[in-house]
């Protein structure tokens, strides 16, 4: 929790140069860290658990599998309408044994990688 959470802390940073080089002003999103009555010892981020199977995660299409989680998140006590999610799966597959060359090694891999708003 603790590398994903300095990896939040520096998208914000990434992001906020960016702004500033583009517009000339500093803006950038708020952590949950950077909020006021917020101990030190909270993270960036919280961890999120699905009840989706990671079977049935592995043959969604990335779109179903957004449309999915967000609508999970959407029911949990989690949700607040009021804040932005980055979400980050961790449950990439690699399957050694369906290797015949080097050619064929992204299709032993299964995951995903995807942004959404």
């Amino acid at each position: 929790m603790k590398r994903i959470s300095l990896g939040v802390e520096l998208l914000q940073t990434f992001i906020s140069e960016a702004i500033y080089k583009t517009y000339h002003v500093r803006k950038t999103f708020t952590l949950q860290l950077d909020l006021p009555n917020q101990d030190n010892t909270s993270y960036a981020c919280e961890s999120f658990w699905s009840r989706l199977e990671l079977k049935n995660a592995l043959n969604m299409t990335a779109s179903q599998l957004f449309i999915s989680l967000a609508e999970e998140l959407k029911e949990s006590k989690q949700y607040d309408s009021d804040c932005k999610y980055l979400l980050m799966l961790s449950f990439t597959r690699y399957e050694p044994e369906l290797i015949a060359n080097e050619k064929h090694f992204y299709s032993s891999t299964k995951g995903y990688c995807a942004l959404g708003k």
